[in-house]
């Protein structure tokens, strides 16, 4: 998403592709890498304040993600309760298939199955 920005000097800038400002040899003058653009854009103290504040709303503002942070023990009881459905299902399967009418019990296993999945994530159907 572009999020341009207009300098007092009158350059229009993208923050999200400003990847550094490099102080000039003095203290009037700094260099501006953006993404994508070879050169550097010269930019004087005015415009350089302006950048650093939209940078700064720009970091303010970004969203913060939390992270879920599991212990090992949290994931060992996720990771059984995972293989114990997993088995179930597995013997479940399994009687199925030792019945007369298997393909047709096979057929109600997989619906079951696919069911309890998202679309884009069945086992059995083209979903």
């Amino acid at each position: 998403m572009l999020k341009p920005i207009q300098l007092p000097s009158g350059k229009i800038i993208d923050i999200d592709k400003c990847l550094a400002i490099i102080p000039g040899s003095t203290s009037t003058d700094s260099e501006v890498v953006l993404s994508g653009i070879e050169h550097h854009l010269q930019i004087d103290s005015i415009d350089l304040e302006t950048l650093n504040a939209a940078i700064q709303q720009q970091i303010v503002s970004q969203p913060r993600y939390a992270f879920e942070f599991r212990t090992i023990s949290q994931d060992l009881e996720r990771r059984d309760r995972v293989s114990d459905r997993f088995e179930a299902l597995r013997q479940k399967r399994s009687e199925l298939s030792t019945q007369p009418d298997a393909d047709r019990a096979f057929e109600v296993f997989s619906k079951l199955v696919d069911a309890e999945r998202a679309s884009g994530q069945k086992l059995y159907s083209l979903e």
